[in-house]
């Protein structure tokens, strides 16, 4: 499988992607939840281990690596 960079909106953000980074390790998308307030949570965990997470719009576009 190859992985191909996409721009998808932050509530089409799936548990297995890689958020595009400028340097360094892309990235793993955990986990993804949708909050009371319609935000979405994008869970990811760094190349030394700690969890993120990052709150976006729903329509808000993300740069992702998904495997295809």
């Amino acid at each position: 499988m190859t992985a191909v960079l996409t721009r998808t909106p932050a509530a089409a953000v799936q548990a297995g992607d890689r958020l595009d980074a400028v340097a360094g390790e892309r990235p793993l998308v955990t986990r993804v939840t949708r909050g009371a307030n319609r935000q979405i949570y994008i869970a990811t965990v760094t190349a030394g281990g700690a969890p993120v997470v990052v709150e976006r719009d729903p329509g808000e576009p993300v740069s992702v690596w998904r495997e295809r």
